[in-house]
């Protein structure tokens, strides 16, 4: 953004040195550029409002490049942070561009802004007469043995409540919400060997 800005700001410059090389006097511009501030102010208010935008990110970094971000119902990583608009590309290599102005206007998620990790969370339905301890130590022992859920903060396993048809549990836990963890991946794992472990244990 930095460099985009420069490139603006040096070619204004080399404009105006132009002008005086060829012996054109800027006053001539006077009434031309009044008109032209005029219809700028009326159809240029929503480019203007991206340029300050841009630099407002720049100053205040409410993202930066390779941050998870969810905008506009929108959800991926920052790959461009431009003068304008900013390229959000999203798990299915969908690149979307994003006015600036949408970051500081709207409600902006930004999964990574100050530390990577975040909590998930799966519930789960048993039958009634199950054995509810045994059943939240099976929860306890999947959480402990697989490798993408983080051992601090400590992963939880919670007894919700008796519904009409089942009891329900609920698991906590959190991984590095990086650009290699897949957090789909491990919420389908974690399924998978919830439902291997209970069928083991003759648990419905």
């Amino acid at each position: 953004l930095v460099r985009k800005w420069i490139l603006f700001v040096v070619a204004a410059i080399l404009g105006l040195v132009a002008l005086v090389s060829a012996s054109i006097p800027l006053t001539a511009f006077a009434f031309l550029g009044g008109a032209l501030a005029i219809a700028a102010g009326f159809g240029l208010q929503t480019l203007l409002k991206n340029l300050v935008s841009g630099v407002m990110l720049l100053i205040e970094r409410p993202l930066r490049l390779g941050d998870l971000v969810e905008v506009d119902g929108i959800r991926g990583r920052v790959t461009e942070i431009g003068i304008r608009a900013s390229t959000i590309r999203s798990a299915d290599g969908i690149e979307s561009m994003i006015p600036n102005s949408r970051f500081l206007e709207g409600n902006m998620t930004n999964w990574t802004y100050s530390s990577p990790q975040a909590r998930q969370t799966i519930s789960i339905g048993v039958a009634y007469g199950s054995p509810l301890r045994k059943v939240s130590g099976i929860l306890a022992g999947v959480l402990e043995r697989h490798r993408q859920v983080l051992k601090n903060p400590t992963p939880q396993v919670y007894l919700d409540e008796y519904a009409d048809n089942s009891i329900n549990f609920s698991i906590t836990y959190w991984v590095e919400m990086t650009e290699m963890g897949d957090t789909r991946r491990a919420k389908s794992d974690l399924l998978l060997m919830i439902d291997e472990a209970v069928t083991e244990a003759g648990i419905s």
